[in-house]
């Protein structure tokens, strides 16, 4: 990742030796032997460790704040990114200053006999899985083609492995990813408490998302502590027999980074609005990219948006396309009107301030759907569910799909009649990060 602060971990590297990794006293996450020489050390008990585990972008970004929050606390707390977007994540760990961090060495994974596996190892039919899908440059090109059962396998390698090591106090995760799955199993078999903020989103159907319902279905067994972002999610969790002493209200902790981003950013909403409009009286944006809507369902997607942007030309929709060249493919079956632009895909830190002077956003993202209602922008849902209902009950989205009809009717709603642009406090003020410490801070003391 090309920062010095951050360490690439094995485990020959780690062994038999104390780790403090991170916190201002081992700024670089180097490996430092115990210190047994000085008897008039002082004895008071030692601070507790939290490993926050990640590995994708949209973790990065919600987890920051948190992070941020823990690194000011009393808490000895380590970052350990699992190598899974280590190209989409390094702007972004730089930008919100998560240095240092640990880089696992993924290359690891494929080394069966690094550490001494046993009878009760995973098997060598599930390691040859693993090796095979490391490299998560390998995304699938049609949802035939899924490996995610080998993606969780050999991130749950990587994170043992180095839990083995460490032996933190609590393990933090955050969402429904394959690392969030393979930190908070890998935890659990080690007998480590869990954390997992963003808990109890539900869409009852577990091929939308696929596999992201299952994967939080199966972290919300595992976890001790359960941040649920709104009283929906918590109430899921309960009904799941989660433990309610175990459940908290906090909020998301996209709102934290929402609210960092923009006290930052020196243009005023209404001047990005009038540069990106350039002319035009209003501007919509579209994101696309989950696998659910690959193929005809993107083609149908684009088919109602090209025909808003024809029905509209007054109208600007920007389209940050994403890398995935499935949907490139389906771009190039289509002349766009002069209205509907493409742009490369976008920064998080340069989106937030576009998404935040837009009049629309039609999307398929999770998180889009957290942030917009923060910012007062209405959505357009490109999928067949939400786990997010919060969104279209509070009236500051409408659920379409890929239904070119219900795309275009649901965008109409919002741009031909009057939405009031008001900051909806649906996934809270900002104060999540805030929360999540006093709570852990009130855990370890109890």
């Amino acid at each position: 990742m090309g920062n010095t602060q951050r360490t690439r971990w094995n485990l020959e590297r780690c062994s038999a030796l104390q780790l403090g990794c991170g916190g201002s006293e081992n700024p670089g996450g180097v490996p430092k032997p115990m210190n047994h020489s000085n008897p008039s050390v002082n004895h008071s008990p030692p601070a507790k460790t939290i490993c926050v585990i990640f590995g994708t972008r949209p973790e990065v970004i919600k987890l920051a704040p948190v992070i941020t929050r823990l690194r000011n606390s009393q808490f000895q707390t380590t970052v350990v990114h699992t190598g899974q977007h280590t190209t989409l994540t390094e702007d972004l760990t730089n930008y919100f200053g998560l240095d240092p961090l640990i880089l696992l060495d993924r290359a690891d994974a494929n080394d069966e006999d690094s550490d001494n596996a046993d009878t009760n190892d995973i098997g060598s039919a599930h390691k040859r899985m693993a090796n095979n899908v490391l490299d998560s440059s390998r995304s699938m090109k049609n949802p035939s083609e899924s490996t995610d059962i080998g993606q969780v396998l050999g991130l749950m390698r990587l994170v043992s492995r180095f839990l083995e090591t460490h032996s933190p106090d609590l393990v933090l995760v955050q969402g429904d990813t394959a690392s969030a799955l393979a930190g908070a199993m890998a935890a659990h078999y080690m007998k480590i408490p869990v954390a997992h903020l963003e808990a109890g989103l539900r869409s009852h159907d577990r091929t939308q998302p696929f596999p992201e319902e299952t994967n939080r279905i199966l972290i919300s067994q595992l976890a001790d502590l359960h941040f649920a972002p709104t009283t929906t999610a918590a109430e899921q969790l309960i009904l799941e027999q989660v433990n309610p002493k175990s459940v908290y209200v906090t909020g998301n902790s996209v709102v934290d980074a929402l609210h960092t981003i923009l006290n930052q950013v020196k243009t005023s909403a209404k001047e990005t609005h009038q540069n990106y409009t350039a002319g035009y009286s209003k501007l919509a944006v579209l994101t696309t990219h989950r696998r659910e809507n690959l193929g005809d369902p993107q083609r149908r997607i684009l088919q109602a948006v090209v025909d808003l942007a024809r029905q509209h030309p007054d109208l600007r929709i920007l389209w940050p396309v994403h890398p995935n060249p499935a949907i490139r493919t389906v771009l190039d079956l289509f002349d766009l009107p002069v209205n509907f632009q493409t742009l490369p895909p976008l920064s998080y830190v340069d989106f937030i301030p576009l998404l935040n002077a837009c009049d629309l956003v039609l999307t398929d993202s999770g998180g889009i759907q957290e942030e917009a209602p923060a910012l007062g922008v209405p959505v357009v849902v490109l999928r067949e569910k939400t786990e997010r209902p919060e969104v279209i009950d509070a009236g500051y989205g409408v659920l379409a799909g890929s239904d070119p009809e219900k795309i275009r009717a649901g965008a109409e709603h919002f741009l031909q009649q009057r939405f009031s642009a008001t900051p909806a406090t649906l996934y809270g003020n900002g104060t999540t990060s805030e929360q999540v410490l006093k709570i852990l801070i009130d855990h370890f003391a109890t």
